[in-house]
């Protein structure tokens, strides 16, 4: 079974018509599996309420309303396969176990800090503890900026 899956910095999704345009963006793509990072959605009725504009299923680790927070969209024809849902406190990890053709398989959408002290400590010490398939797949924001006058 192919899959189509994307991720997006979205750099928040409170203007309603920039979450409609891409909700219904992915819609057209036919997209399976969305990785949202920067959502800026911070708790559980704005996710909702967001929510209604996609027809599949979307899971969330809330961060604030100007910063943070990271999300998986599942498309309709997957809703069935999920298996586990897990997310951190921070808003900046959320991980969705699938069976798909038998198979689980771990999607990990992540979202890390710009301080170079913060990434190196979540990647050393917090994503490990969210893994827990030996197939996964890992997407998001890593926030790694060579040159911050250059890049950013």
């Amino acid at each position: 079974m192919a899959l189509n899956i994307f991720s997006l910095n979205c750099k928040g999704l409170r203007d309603f018509s920039k979450r409609e345009f891409l909700f219904n963006y992915f819609k057209i793509l036919k997209s399976d599996i969305i990785f949202l990072q920067e959502t800026h959605c911070d708790n559980i009725k704005t996710a909702k309420k967001w929510a209604k504009m996609w027809a599949g299923k979307i899971f969330w680790s809330f961060g604030t309303t100007r910063s943070r927070g990271v999300a998986i969209m599942v498309s309709p024809n997957l809703v069935n396969h999920i298996q586990n849902f897990d997310f951190d406190t921070e808003g900046r990890l959320v991980s969705l176990v699938l069976r798909i053709c038998d198979v689980d398989i771990q999607f990990l959408n992540v979202y890390l800090s710009n301080d170079a002290k913060e990434r190196k400590h979540f990647i050393q010490n917090e994503i490990q503890n969210y893994i827990i398939k030996n197939k996964v797949v890992i997407g998001g924001d890593f926030n790694f900026v060579e040159n911050i006058d250059l890049d950013k």
